[in-house]
């Protein structure tokens, strides 16, 4: 089967790529922002209604994260989007893609975060972070609500998503018993 040649050059680029292992994590994350960054280059525009850069409190200081609003008005689900890669590499601006897919296709609030990546940060520090975002769900709403410019566009239906290595420490943050 012929390859659709819109992803020729995404392909070419990831072949020529070193494994990310054998790099330092300095060069693995560089790297990754690189194929993320080409990848988002033959992808269709998501048209969403706004993105916001801000700072949230961490387990020990402050970290970026972006928030993505669909259009129009009214309050809306969110999710606390935190990203995956092997709690080494990634960050906020390597899944913006993904997080206006999520927030286009979900028609909700994303908020994505980043956290403190090993090794130079090693276990619990992504740990000790994610709860300082949205641990459970009563949390997460009043976190959202907090972090957005608009908290009236934020509703209670508050979900996290951790793709990936992350998915590890959502069984260390604080759950509500409460389901949506």
């Amino acid at each position: 089967m012929p390859v659709d040649p819109e992803l020729v050059g995404l392909l070419r680029g990831v072949n020529e790529a070193p494994p990310l292992s054998s790099a330092t994590p300095g060069h693995a994350r560089e790297l990754f922002r690189r194929l993320t960054q080409l990848a988002a280059s033959v992808s269709s525009p998501v048209e969403i209604g706004c993105v916001e850069n801000i700072e949230v409190d961490g387990g020990a200081g402050p970290l970026s994260a972006r928030v993505y609003r669909p259009r129009g008005a009214g309050p809306r689900p969110t999710l606390a989007f935190f990203h995956g890669g092997g709690f080494t590499i990634g960050d906020v601006a390597s899944y913006d893609l993904q997080c206006r897919r999520l927030c286009h296709e979900i028609d909700g609030v994303i908020v994505s975060t980043d956290y403190r990546l090993a090794p130079e940060n090693p276990f619990p520090a992504a740990v000790e972070d994610a709860p300082q975002r949205a641990g459970s769900a009563s949390t997460s709403a009043t976190w959202a609500e907090t972090v957005s410019s608009s908290p009236s566009a934020v509703t209670a239906r508050v979900a996290t998503s951790r793709p990936s290595c992350v998915s590890n420490y959502a069984t260390q943050a604080p759950r509500s018993p409460r389901s949506f």
